[in-house]
C-alpha cells in the first residue's frame, strides 16, 4: 500500500478528510519545489526580424544557457501604455496585457498590512486585485479587505467565517461591476459589496476552490481542486452549469484562473488538461492535455498548470509544470507549437514574443509566432549559493516600462531587460514574496509573506 492510499483510507471517513489531505500534498510539493531601476534600450516601431540563426527550445537545459547567444533576433515592443486598474488575475479575462507604464525610478510610496501573514502551513497565495481606486486583499485566514490604491488607507475589512480552524487552502479575489467576488479552501464563494464590505449572496460547491474566479459575460467561474469547475450568476450567486475535468490526485499548491474571449471560457486543470468551454452552457469544444513525459522525481512528473492561460490573437499560450509549453488556436484547440518547457508562473505575452521563467530557474524569451528561443537569462537558485541552501522561487513576469519585473522568496525584486536579458536593478524587501507583482495607475503592487502590501511608484 503506497502512502497516498494510506492516507487516502485513514482520512476517507473523517469530516473534511479529503481537504487535509489535499493540504498535506499541497504542503510536501510546496516545500520541496521551493528548493530596478535602469530602462534598457526600446524601440518604438516595429522592425522586421533581422535573417539569422534560430535555436529551437527543445533543447536541454545545458543547451540553453550555452547557445542563445547565436540567435540574431532584434527584439522590439511597443510603447508602455498606462491601465488604470487590475480588476481579475492576470489584470483582464484574457490574462493578456500590454507593455505597462511606470516610473523608470521605483520608490516606495506607502505600505499597509493586510492581516495574518502566511507561515509554515499556510502561504499567501492570492494575488490582490485594483479597481474603483481601491486594492482588495485576502489573507490567510480569509480576512478580506480594501485599502485607499493612493495612500494605503484602510477603507473597510470582512472576515469570511472559516468552516474549520486547522485547514487553509488558498482561494482567491476578483472584482467586476462594482462587486467583489471572494471564493475559499472552504468549498464557498461570496460577493461583497467593493464600496462597504457587506456580503451580498454566499453559495457552496462540492469540494474547496483552489484559484480566484474568472469573471466573464455576467458569469463567475470557479475550479474546485478536484478539477470541477462551476459557472455562477454574478448578480445572485445562483448555478447556471458545470463541468469536470481528468482527476488528478497531486498538484501544485495554489492553482491557475480561468481564461475567456469571445463566448469561449478556457479552464486549466491540476490534471495537465485545458478544456475550452462555451461560456453559455459549459458544453466541451476542445480540450487538449499537456502530460509530463516523465522526470527523475515524483515532483517533475507533475502536469499541473498553474500558470494562467493567456489569450492574444485568437491563439492561447499555455505552460504546465510537467515540462511542457505550447500555443493553441482558441476556436480548434490545434497545436501551432509546442516546446519542452516547464513552468508554473504566468508568461508575459506581446505581440511578437513571450517572455517565461521556467521551472529550472531560467528567463526566457521566445518568439510568439513560433516558440523560438530569442535569449536566456539564469536567474539566482539559492539565498546561500555557496551551501546551495534557502532555494528561490521566482514569481512572475510582470512588462513595465521597458523593463521585466520579478520578485523572490528571498524578499528581491528584479529587474530584467526584456530585450536583452541582463539583469539591471534589485531590491531587497524584508519578507519573502510569493506572488507576482501586479501594476495599476502607474503603481507597482507587491505582497509579501509578512502580510505587507507595498506600493512603488
Amino acid at each position: 500500500m503506497t502512502c497516498l492510499q494510506y492516507l487516502g483510507k485513514s482520512l476517507k471517513n473523517k469530516p473534511f478528510g479529503f481537504l487535509i489531505l489535499y493540504r498535506i500534498l499541497f504542503t510536501i510539493l510546496f516545500l520541496i519545489t521551493s528548493g530596478c531601476d535602469t530602462v534598457g534600450d526600446f524601440f518604438t516601431e516595429e522592425e522586421e526580424i533581422l535573417p539569422g540563426k534560430r535555436e529551437s527550445v527543445l533543447a536541454d537545459r545545458r543547451q540553453l544557457e550555452s547557445k542563445f547567444d547565436f540567435v540574431k533576433i532584434r527584439v522590439y515592443l511597443p510603447r508602455p501604455q498606462k491601465n488604470i486598474d487590475w480588476p481579475q488575475p492576470g489584470g483582464i479575462e484574457t490574462h493578456f496585457m500590454p507593455h505597462l507604464l511606470a516610473n523608470a525610478d521605483l520608490k516606495q510610496i506607502w505600505e499597509s498590512d493586510i492581516g495574518s501573514a502566511g507561515g509554515d502551513d499556510e502561504v499567501l497565495l492570492t494575488p490582490p486585485v485594483v479597481a474603483e481606486k481601491k486594492v482588495f486583499t485576502i489573507d490567510v485566514e480569509n480576512l478580506v479587505s480594501a485599502f485607499d490604491s493612493s495612500n494605503g488607507k484602510d477603507l473597510w475589512e470582512t472576515e469570511i467565517e472559516n468552516k474549520e480552524e486547522n485547514i487553509n487552502l488558498s482561494g482567491g479575489i476578483s472584482f467586476y461591476k462594482g462587486k467583489l467576488f471572494v471564493t475559499t479552501g472552504f468549498a464557498q464563494i461570496y460577493s461583497l459589496d467593493s464600496k462597504t464590505g457587506n456580503i451580498i449572496w454566499q453559495n457552496d460547491v462540492s469540494a474547496p476552490i483552489r484559484s480566484s474566479p474568472l469573471i466573464y459575460d455576467d458569469k463567475v467561474i470557479v475550479i474546485t481542486i478536484d478539477n470541477q469547475v462551476f459557472a455562477f450568476n454574478y448578480e445572485d450567486g445562483k448555478k447556471i452549469w458545470s463541468q469536470r475535468g481528468l482527476l488528478e490526485s497531486t498538484s501544485v499548491l495554489g492553482g491557475a484562473t480561468a481564461a475567456a474571449y469571445d463566448e469561449i471560457i478556457l479552464v486549466p486543470f491540476s490534471s495537465g488538461e485545458i478544456q475550452a468551454l462555451k461560456a453559455s452552457t459549459g458544453t466541451i469544444l476542445w480540450s487538449d492535455t499537456l502530460f509530463s513525459k516523465g522526470g527523475l522525481d515524483p515532483v517533475s512528473s507533475i502536469s499541473d498548470i498553474k500558470a494562467h492561460p493567456v489569450i492574444y490573437n485568437n491563439q492561447v499560450v499555455v505552460v504546465g509544470h510537467g515540462g511542457l509549453m505550447t500555443l493553441l488556436d482558441l476556436y480548434t484547440g490545434a497545436r501551432i507549437w509546442a516546446k519542452e518547457i516547464g513552468g508554473i508562473q504566468t508568461p508575459w505575452v506581446t505581440k511578437q514574443f513571450i517572455f517565461v521563467i521556467t521551472t529550472d530557474h531560467q528567463m526566457l524569451c521566445l518568439t510568439r509566432d513560433d516558440g523560438i528561443l530569442v535569449w536566456a537569462k539564469k536567474l539566482p537558485m539559492y539565498e546561500d549559493p555557496e551551501d546551495a541552501s534557502g532555494p528561490i522561487v521566482w514569481n512572475g513576469p510582470l512588462l513595465a516600462h521597458d523593463r521585466l519585473l520579478i520578485t523572490g522568496s528571498d524578499g528581491s525584486i528584479l529587474s530584467i531587460s526584456p530585450y536583452t536579458g541582463e539583469f539591471l536593478g534589485k531590491i531587497d524587501l524584508d519578507d519573502p514574496i510569493n506572488i507576482s507583482p501586479i501594476i495599476a495607475d502607474g503603481f507597482v503592487y507587491v505582497l509579501t509573506d509578512g502580510a505587507e502590501l507595498i506600493a512603488f511608484k
